[in-house]
């Protein structure tokens, strides 16, 4: 996905790529990297794409209500 860099022998999230899936945090083998809760619950998505859908709206990334056409 391109959300993590090495940096001078660090690995940097580059929040501007994260999606919040938290893959980085499940492998990282030193337990450095923690997913921040979100402040309020929130419905859970009916699919996975409409998950993703809403991730890239929050980010700025996906603008409207575009639709993911199944077929």
């Amino acid at each position: 996905m391109g959300a993590m860099e090495w940096v001078d022998g660090v690995v940097r999230v580059l929040d501007d790529h994260c999606i919040g899936f938290g893959l980085c945090a499940s492998d990282c083998p030193e337990s450095a990297i923690a997913l921040t809760p979100r402040e309020a619950p929130e419905e859970p998505s009916k699919t996975v794409q409409d998950m993703g859908m809403k991730i890239l709206q929050e980010k700025g990334i996906l603008e409207g209500d575009m639709k993911v056409m199944h077929g």
